[in-house]
């Protein structure tokens, strides 16, 4: 299986890179404050992402009703932020990469779902499911940084291999001076990030995926809108060696070997794809000045009194409790009304109850538990009792 074949591992990479002078570098960590100021540390999960993109979300996300990732879409849909950084950034404004010759602890993939949500409305909007949608997307944002992450690799065994670091010097040397990122390369991701939407991956034989996408990075700057006219094998391989060469093109070793008379990518084993689990993804669920993707995906931010039906089983349990907790729990239903957060509610996840079950307090003695009917955006109230009776101990 592409992709899947084994590979000198990062750490011996970076191990090999540490007893080289300027090996190790922090010249692009300036580059990522923005995003560190955006995006917060608490929201951040580092997780293992399987080849299959919609395995990856089910369990990062607890998928309720279609109308929650709508939601999320319209959230981000006209956000003058991201609208603004996807005109000087393009796709690296929606996620971005960490290169490991920064030394940086989270090097790798960022993925914050705002960027997930974004992407998925203005690149396959027209597709008429949303789960859909954000696999696609989380499958091109992925995907785009993953291959920055190849590069990276290639020339990090160039200078294991060669004892001489050119990292830092060849991105200093290729980086467009006004635009500020390196235009082939930005241009190579972005091709490779349709290949591989509309070659692999989930969903590879639903027509029409890449259409919008590639309208998508038309509106990009210069580099990234250039992708989409390089995205066939006699267009792809030559952008894949131009990225490399010039890479290494200065190297002393490079003229030295000779390696101007060979294919470069058959130096590293299957090159351009590499064992996805080499490179860590982060996902970033909170968003500073923008909770409310987070909120509608991360956990639900309110239950509208009307959207609560109560089951037989708990319409019995409850007509059997004190008056006083029959009011309480009317109380609790104008509450989860509000805001699921109000203290006191202790609204959160039942995992002893199945896919989309969450337990909420309805006093000290007392709790209720409802689940999110898939698909339809309405909860159920299954039961209500004491915490012993409830299983909560």
């Amino acid at each position: 299986m592409p992709g899947q074949h084994s590979i000198t591992p990062v750490e011996a990479l970076q191990d090999g890179l540490a007893h080289i002078p300027n090996g190790i570098s922090d010249l692009l960590l300036n580059e990522i404050r923005w995003q560190d100021e955006l995006y917060s540390r608490d929201g951040e999960r580092r997780c293992d992402i399987p080849p299959n993109a919609s395995e990856w979300l089910s369990e990062l996300f607890e998928f309720g009703s279609d109308g929650v990732l709508r939601q999320a879409e319209e959230t981000v849909a006209d956000n003058q932020l991201i609208e603004s950084r996807n005109e000087t950034a393009g796709i690296d404004a929606l996620a971005w990469y960490v290169p490991f010759h920064s030394g940086h602890s989270r090097w790798g993939i960022h993925i914050p779902i705002v960027g997930v949500a974004y992407l998925a409305r203005h690149a396959f909007g027209h597709l008429p499911d949303p789960r859909v949608r954000w696999v696609l997307a989380l499958d091109a944002l992925h995907a785009h940084e993953f291959n920055h992450f190849t590069v990276e690799y290639f020339v990090a065994l160039w200078e294991v291999l060669h004892g001489e670091a050119i990292w830092r010097s060849s991105t200093e040397r290729l980086r467009h001076k006004k635009l500020g990122y390196i235009l082939a390369e930005e241009r190579l991701a972005n091709a490779y990030m349709i290949r591989k939407v509309r070659r692999g991956g989930a969903y590879h034989a639903l027509a029409g995926k890449t259409d919008g996408l590639r309208a998508f990075t038309s509106g990009q700057p210069r580099g990234y809108k250039e992708g989409k006219n390089r995205t066939s094998d006699t267009k792809f391989y030559p952008l894949l060696e131009e990225v490399l060469r010039s890479r290494i093109r200065t190297a002393s070793a490079y003229s030295h070997l000779r390696h101007d008379r060979i294919e470069l990518r058959s130096l590293v084993n299957g090159l351009p794809e590499l064992p996805i689990g080499q490179c860590p993804v982060y996902l970033h669920s909170q968003w500073y000045g923008h909770r409310s993707v987070a909120d509608a995906l991360w956990f639900i931010a309110n239950i509208p009194q009307e959207l609560i039906v109560e089951s037989p089983t708990f319409t019995k349990m409850h007509s059997r409790l004190p008056a006083q907790v029959q009011v309480q729990w009317a109380r609790t239903k104008q509450k989860l009304a509000i805001d699921t957060r109000i203290p006191g509610l202790d609204f959160k996840k039942w995992p002893p109850g199945g896919a989309g079950a969450y337990s909420c307090r309805v006093n000290n003695n007392h709790r209720a538990h409802l689940h999110l009917t898939n698909g339809s955006g309405r909860w159920t109230a299954d039961e209500i009792g004491t915490h012993a009776d409830l299983g909560h101990g």
